[in-house]
């Protein structure tokens, strides 16, 4: 939930390089991902966005438009009500 509330603001983010991270990272070009048993490779990712005014003015426009086109209530809302009827089959 923070990576998309960190996009939805426009902060670029560094996080875990597990895979749904990586996904959304990869896909929106808004964070990096990183080993996070790495100290050195999440020390460069930070200091890759901090040092960089135009990398990090990309990753916060990118993030900001992925969360309106397409992780937002609108587009993935249907996704959980369509999941919590295949679960228990009574909500309408």
């Amino acid at each position: 939930t923070k990576v998309f509330e960190y996009m939805c603001i426009g902060l670029p983010f560094v996080t875990s390089d597990f895979p749904i991270y990586k996904d959304v990272a990869d896909e929106s070009g808004a964070g990096l991902c990183v080993d996070p048993t790495d100290p050195m490779a999440v020390a460069n990712a930070i200091e890759a966005i901090l040092t960089n005014d135009e990398v990090a003015a990309r990753m916060s426009k990118n993030g900001i438009a992925a969360t309106r086109s397409r992780w937002n209530w609108d587009h993935e809302g249907d996704k959980l009500v369509a999941l919590y009827r295949s679960i228990s089959g009574k909500i309408a």
